[in-house]
C-alpha cells in the first residue's frame, strides 16, 4: 500500500493571487511569496493524460513548515470551474509519497478503479522517469472532505 512521506502543501484557489498574498502577509504575518506561472516555469505538460496548461497564476510561501499555495485561474479548465462552482477557498491538502513516482500511479490507479474522480493529473511531458514532477489531485471531498493532491517530490 502507498504511504504517505508528509504532509506539504494547502492549496486556495482565489480570485486574485496578488490581493490574496497582500492579506496573508499584512493581517497574518504569513509571506515571503514567490509568484510564478506553473505553465511557464514547467514546460509541456499532460494534464489528465492529455497536452494542456494548468492556466494559473501561482504564489506560494511557507508557514510553519507547510508550504501554502494560492492559486488564481486566468483561463478555462478545472481550476477556473472550480472556482466558479465553489467559490474562493481552501482547494486541496497535498502530502508527499513516500516512493515518489511509482506510489502516485499506484495511488492513482486504484483511486480510479475505486470510481473516486480525479480532479486532475499532472506531470511534466519531458525529463526522465521518476525526475520529472507527478501529481495528483483526487476528489475525495464526498468521503473526507477534501481534495487529496498527491506528489512525487518534496516541495
Amino acid at each position: 500500500m502507498a504511504r504517505v512521506k508528509k504532509i506539504c502543501q494547502v492549496g486556495f484557489v482565489v480570485r486574485n493571487v496578488q490581493e490574496a498574498a497582500r492579506h496573508f502577509q499584512e493581517d497574518y504575518g504569513i509571506g515571503e511569496w514567490r509568484f510564478s506561472c506553473p505553465d511557464e516555469d514547467l514546460g509541456e505538460l499532460l494534464i489528465n493524460e492529455k497536452p494542456g496548461k494548468f492556466n494559473l497564476k501561482v504564489a506560494m510561501s511557507n508557514a510553519m513548515n507547510i508550504e501554502l499555495e494560492l492559486m488564481e485561474p486566468v483561463g478555462e479548465g478545472p481550476y477556473m470551474d472550480y472556482l466558479k462552482e465553489h467559490g474562493p477557498g481552501v482547494h486541496h491538502i497535498a502530502v508527499l509519497m513516500e516512493d515518489g513516482r511509482r506510489e502516485v500511479q499506484e495511488v492513482l490507479e486504484r483511486e480510479k478503479a475505486a470510481g473516486h474522480p480525479i480532479f486532475v493529473h499532472a506531470e511534466m511531458a519531458k525529463g526522465e522517469p521518476g525526475q520529472k514532477m507527478d501529481c495528483t489531485c483526487i476528489d475525495r471531498r464526498a468521503d473526507m472532505g477534501a481534495i487529496l493532491e498527491v506528489y512525487n517530490e518534496d516541495r
